[in-house]
């Protein structure tokens, strides 16, 4: 067998990027083979971490029909005096889809709305809520969409 004229340095240089350590973030290798920094390559991570976030968090038709609900109340300055009104109704249609998910009126304007195994009492959800945080009171901020999460979350308690 011959025996290979290798300098010893470039053995080394090939040994070092064979066996190097795997970063978490390498995913963002650029495709010339450079790397992004480390502190870049975390930025970029944790933007998208965001971002999903962001995007989830709009995509519960439900809670979304309920803000938009809450909004048009409260824009119509009458959130305080015709609330328990919409509350039952929202209700309403909550039974309804208990006992009937497939052909509901709230499967009819949700597309997306799934099953629900408990009956949700909503308004008493709301008011519970109400008393802690006096969204009927306040003059200038709609329900937001975690409220309603919120509200969503005390009636299935």
């Amino acid at each position: 067998m011959e025996k290979l004229d290798i300098p010893p340095h470039e053995m080394y240089e090939d040994m070092q990027h064979a066996f190097r350590e795997q970063d978490k973030y390498d995913f963002l290798a650029i495709s010339d083979g450079s790397v992004i920094n480390s502190y870049m390559k975390k930025n970029v991570v944790d933007w998208n971490n965001r971002y999903s976030y962001n995007q989830l968090k709009n995509k519960d038709s439900l809670i979304m029909f309920l803000v938009d609900i809450f909004r048009s109340l409260f824009l119509s300055n009458c959130i305080d005096k015709n609330i328990d009104n919409v509350l039952s109704s929202i209700e309403e249609m909550f039974t309804d889809h208990y006992y009937n998910p497939m052909h509901s009126r709230l499967k009819y304007l949700i597309d997306d709305v799934g099953i629900f195994f408990t009956k949700l009492p909503i308004t008493k959800a709301f008011h519970t809520y109400n008393k802690k945080y006096r969204i009927t009171k306040r003059l200038y901020a709609p329900p937001t969409f975690n409220e309603v999460r919120h509200i969503l979350n005390l009636a299935q308690v």
